[in-house]
């Protein structure tokens, strides 16, 4: 027999690069004393709030606070059901992981406790999270640059203390810090180039030989061309953990 019911909703995947709410499971759901759980986007607060037992509180809440509450589920025919005793750690735009209004939700563990959070947010108008997409909204919103977003994942995914390390190196930015000091260099090599380009010998002074067609600030690309080659040295070492 032929299904005729409206199956638009499946056909259009969410994609990245919105700011609408979303929520997942920071921690896997199992048998554990708690369960945490990231909301973000754009009137996260806002929704939540229409599933918290004290909502005038989560409205009002400063940012880096936590506040103490229900998540219940309202039903149209008689008083919210109680889903769960939660704490609620709010982070206000810009001042959060992702640079959006966020909150970590704290309930208890096990799985039924954490799905049924999870169905009480996504009645309020939450969607699922994709995979990384609060890092990714973190990197798209200036919180983090792309070494560090990919640390996040090198440390959640490290089986090593080396690994891990490693890892943690470059979400210190190390790394980015390193990129940022060559790019410069190579940036004083690119004006001082195009300098020679633009203008004749007689228009500029220089050393002799410079003017004889040497590449100005030869020792900065050297020093450069030595360390990109040193870090990626490092890559090859470092990717077997």
């Amino acid at each position: 027999m032929k299904d005729n019911r409206d199956n638009s909703s499946l056909l259009t995947p969410h994609t990245y690069g919105d700011d609408a709410p979303i929520a997942a499971f920071a921690t896997i759901p199992g048998n554990s004393a708690l369960t945490l759980i990231r909301c973000s986007g754009k009137g996260s607060l806002e929704l939540a709030a229409a599933i918290f037992s004290v909502p005038k509180k989560l409205l009002h809440a400063a940012g880096n606070t936590v506040i103490h509450g229900w998540i219940v589920a309202p039903d149209a025919e008689g008083p919210a059901r109680l889903v769960d005793d939660v704490l609620l750690s709010v982070f206000r735009s810009p001042r959060s992981y992702t640079g959006e209004d966020s909150m970590d939700i704290s309930c208890h563990g096990g799985i039924a406790a954490g799905n049924a959070v999870m169905a009480a947010l996504r009645s309020a108008g939450f969607r699922d999270a994709l995979p990384g997409e609060f890092t990714f909204r973190a990197f798209m919103n200036g919180k983090l640059d792309l070494t560090r977003s990919e640390s996040v994942m090198e440390i959640v995914s490290a089986k090593t203390d080396t690994g891990r390390r490693h890892a943690v190196h470059r979400l210190s930015g190390v790394l980015e810090q390193e990129i940022n000091t060559i790019k410069q260099k190579l940036v004083t090599v690119l004006a001082s180039a195009e300098i020679f380009l633009d203008y004749s010998e007689d228009e500029i002074s220089a050393d002799k030989d410079e003017i004889n067609g040497r590449l100005p600030n030869r020792g900065l690309v050297l020093e450069s061309l030595a360390r990109l080659q040193e870090l990626a040295q490092s890559w090859r070492g470092q990717r077997v953990y």
